[in-house]
């Protein structure tokens, strides 16, 4: 039982970390570059272009994780009201 309670904090854990990812455009701009080969100056900037070119897919990654975790919590929960 408590693994299963941590694996569904674990899938919860993720799906908000890439919804978290899908947000930054949103409040960050894009990193300044100078040329069309230049890349990002540190780790910070990196996981901000990555978030501008994959924002869609972090989104429904993470919307799909955050439901499955909510299905597996409430299921969860039936299963444990049934047996007493």
């Amino acid at each position: 039982m408590l693994l299963k309670k941590a694996l569904i904090f674990l899938i919860l854990t993720i799906g908000s970390l890439f919804i978290s990812f899908s947000a930054l455009p949103a409040f960050l701009p894009y990193p300044y570059s100078n040329k069309s080969a230049s890349g990002p100056a540190n780790v910070v900037e990196l996981i901000l272009m990555m978030s501008y070119e994959q924002w869609k897919v972090y989104l429904i990654f993470g919307l799909v994780l955050l439901i499955c975790s909510f299905i597996l919590l409430l299921r969860m929960r039936t299963i444990n009201r049934t047996k007493g």
